[in-house]
Protein backbone atom coordinates (compact mmCIF):
# COMPACT_ATOMS: atom_id res chain seq x y z
CA UNK A 1 0.00 0.00 0.00
CA UNK A 2 1.36 3.62 -1.15
CA UNK A 3 2.22 5.97 1.72
CA UNK A 4 -0.35 8.46 0.50
CA UNK A 5 -3.18 6.02 0.52
CA UNK A 6 -1.99 4.70 4.26
CA UNK A 7 -2.02 8.54 5.44
CA UNK A 8 -5.39 9.02 3.94
CA UNK A 9 -7.05 5.69 5.41
CA UNK A 10 -5.58 7.36 8.81
CA UNK A 11 -6.51 10.54 8.55
CA UNK A 12 -9.88 8.99 7.95
CA UNK A 13 -9.89 6.65 10.75
CA UNK A 14 -8.73 9.32 13.27
CA UNK A 15 -11.77 11.89 11.96
CA UNK A 16 -14.18 9.14 12.40
CA UNK A 17 -12.86 8.42 15.84
CA UNK A 18 -12.97 12.49 16.86
CA UNK A 19 -16.69 12.55 15.43
CA UNK A 20 -17.57 9.32 17.73
CA UNK A 21 -15.95 11.04 20.73
CA UNK A 22 -17.78 14.03 20.18
CA UNK A 23 -20.82 12.49 19.36
CA UNK A 24 -20.71 10.36 23.15
CA UNK A 25 -20.13 13.95 24.38
CA UNK A 26 -23.01 15.60 22.81
CA UNK A 27 -25.23 13.07 23.56
CA UNK A 28 -23.84 12.88 27.16
CA UNK A 29 -24.79 16.76 27.90
CA UNK A 30 -28.23 16.95 25.90
CA UNK A 31 -29.78 14.11 27.98
CA UNK A 32 -28.26 16.04 31.23
CA UNK A 33 -29.18 19.42 29.83
CA UNK A 34 -32.74 18.95 30.14
CA UNK A 35 -33.92 16.07 32.12
CA UNK A 36 -35.82 17.24 35.27
CA UNK A 37 -35.76 20.71 34.63
CA UNK A 38 -40.04 20.90 34.84
CA UNK A 39 -40.42 18.72 37.77
CA UNK A 40 -37.80 20.78 39.58
CA UNK A 41 -39.61 24.15 38.67
CA UNK A 42 -42.77 22.11 40.34
CA UNK A 43 -40.70 21.58 43.50
CA UNK A 44 -39.74 24.90 43.80
CA UNK A 45 -43.38 26.50 42.68
CA UNK A 46 -44.76 24.45 45.22
CA UNK A 47 -42.40 25.95 47.87
CA UNK A 48 -43.23 29.54 46.46
CA UNK A 49 -46.91 28.91 47.18
CA UNK A 50 -46.31 27.87 51.13
CA UNK A 51 -44.32 30.76 51.64
CA UNK A 52 -46.97 33.01 50.69
CA UNK A 53 -49.43 30.93 52.56
CA UNK A 54 -47.69 32.00 55.72
CA UNK A 55 -47.07 35.17 54.59
CA UNK A 56 -50.87 35.83 53.93
CA UNK A 57 -51.62 34.14 56.86
CA UNK A 58 -49.31 36.13 59.04
CA UNK A 59 -49.59 39.29 58.06
CA UNK A 60 -53.45 39.52 57.59
CA UNK A 61 -55.35 36.11 58.71
CA UNK A 62 -58.70 37.37 59.17
CA UNK A 63 -59.87 39.59 55.81
CA UNK A 64 -61.32 38.41 53.44
CA UNK A 65 -58.75 38.70 50.54
CA UNK A 66 -56.73 36.82 52.73
CA UNK A 67 -59.08 34.00 52.39
CA UNK A 68 -59.72 34.44 49.14
CA UNK A 69 -55.49 34.25 48.99
CA UNK A 70 -54.98 31.26 50.62
CA UNK A 71 -57.80 29.05 48.81
CA UNK A 72 -56.41 30.36 45.64
CA UNK A 73 -52.77 29.22 46.77
CA UNK A 74 -54.21 25.84 47.70
CA UNK A 75 -55.78 25.44 44.16
CA UNK A 76 -52.87 25.95 42.65
CA UNK A 77 -50.74 23.73 45.26
CA UNK A 78 -53.44 20.60 44.16
CA UNK A 79 -52.67 21.59 40.36
CA UNK A 80 -48.85 21.56 41.21
CA UNK A 81 -48.07 17.62 43.13
CA UNK A 82 -45.77 16.12 41.73
CA UNK A 83 -44.53 14.43 44.55
CA UNK A 84 -45.87 10.53 46.55
CA UNK A 85 -47.65 11.98 49.51
CA UNK A 86 -47.84 15.73 48.46
CA UNK A 87 -51.18 15.25 47.55
CA UNK A 88 -52.71 13.85 50.89
CA UNK A 89 -50.16 16.49 52.34
CA UNK A 90 -52.33 19.41 50.63
CA UNK A 91 -55.87 17.89 51.19
CA UNK A 92 -54.78 17.63 54.73
CA UNK A 93 -53.60 21.02 54.35
CA UNK A 94 -56.34 22.34 52.86
CA UNK A 95 -58.77 20.84 55.56
CA UNK A 96 -56.66 22.34 58.25
CA UNK A 97 -56.57 25.39 56.78
CA UNK A 98 -60.56 25.51 56.96
CA UNK A 99 -60.80 24.68 60.40
CA UNK A 100 -58.31 27.49 60.95
CA UNK A 101 -60.71 29.80 59.76
CA UNK A 102 -63.94 27.85 61.48
CA UNK A 103 -62.38 28.00 65.05
CA UNK A 104 -61.15 31.71 64.24
CA UNK A 105 -57.36 30.47 64.48
CA UNK A 106 -56.88 29.10 67.75
CA UNK A 107 -53.61 27.67 68.27
CA UNK A 108 -53.87 24.42 68.05
CA UNK A 109 -55.32 24.85 64.46
CA UNK A 110 -52.52 26.85 63.59
CA UNK A 111 -50.25 24.29 64.63
CA UNK A 112 -51.90 21.76 62.71
CA UNK A 113 -52.17 24.24 59.84
CA UNK A 114 -48.24 25.14 59.83
CA UNK A 115 -47.55 21.26 60.40
CA UNK A 116 -49.11 20.81 56.76
CA UNK A 117 -47.43 23.27 55.23
CA UNK A 118 -43.75 21.82 56.74
CA UNK A 119 -44.48 18.76 55.21
CA UNK A 120 -45.15 20.08 51.83
CA UNK A 121 -42.18 22.09 52.09
CA UNK A 122 -40.14 19.03 53.04
CA UNK A 123 -41.41 16.95 50.58
CA UNK A 124 -40.08 19.62 47.85
CA UNK A 125 -36.87 19.80 49.03
CA UNK A 126 -36.39 16.69 49.66
CA UNK A 127 -37.00 16.04 45.52
CA UNK A 128 -35.09 18.41 44.82
CA UNK A 129 -32.31 17.01 46.93
CA UNK A 130 -32.95 13.64 45.46
CA UNK A 131 -32.86 15.31 42.10
CA UNK A 132 -29.64 17.46 42.08
CA UNK A 133 -28.09 14.10 43.55
CA UNK A 134 -29.13 12.03 40.41
CA UNK A 135 -27.92 14.99 38.28
CA UNK A 136 -24.38 14.32 39.64
CA UNK A 137 -24.44 10.53 39.49
CA UNK A 138 -24.65 10.92 35.73
CA UNK A 139 -22.52 14.04 35.16
CA UNK A 140 -19.86 11.61 37.15
CA UNK A 141 -20.66 8.80 34.50
CA UNK A 142 -20.85 10.91 31.51
CA UNK A 143 -17.31 11.88 32.43
CA UNK A 144 -16.33 8.00 32.50
CA UNK A 145 -17.61 7.44 29.21
CA UNK A 146 -16.23 10.47 27.38
CA UNK A 147 -12.82 9.38 29.10
CA UNK A 148 -13.58 5.78 27.99
CA UNK A 149 -14.15 6.76 24.67
CA UNK A 150 -11.35 9.28 24.27
CA UNK A 151 -8.85 6.28 25.61
CA UNK A 152 -10.03 4.12 23.37
CA UNK A 153 -9.90 6.58 20.12
CA UNK A 154 -6.32 7.91 21.37
CA UNK A 155 -5.43 4.03 21.34
CA UNK A 156 -6.71 3.30 17.92
CA UNK A 157 -4.36 6.59 17.02
CA UNK A 158 -1.51 5.32 18.26
CA UNK A 159 -1.86 1.98 16.66
CA UNK A 160 -2.39 3.39 13.56
CA UNK A 161 0.87 5.41 13.88
CA UNK A 162 2.86 2.24 14.73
Amino acid sequence: MRTKARLTLALGALALLVFILAGVGFATIWSLRGEGRDLLQANFTSIEYMQDLVAVLDQHPDSAAARSRTQELIRRQQANITEGGEEQATAELAQALQDWYDTGSNPDSTAAMRTRITRIVELNRDAIVRRVAAAESKGENALVWIGLTGTFCAMIALSMLF
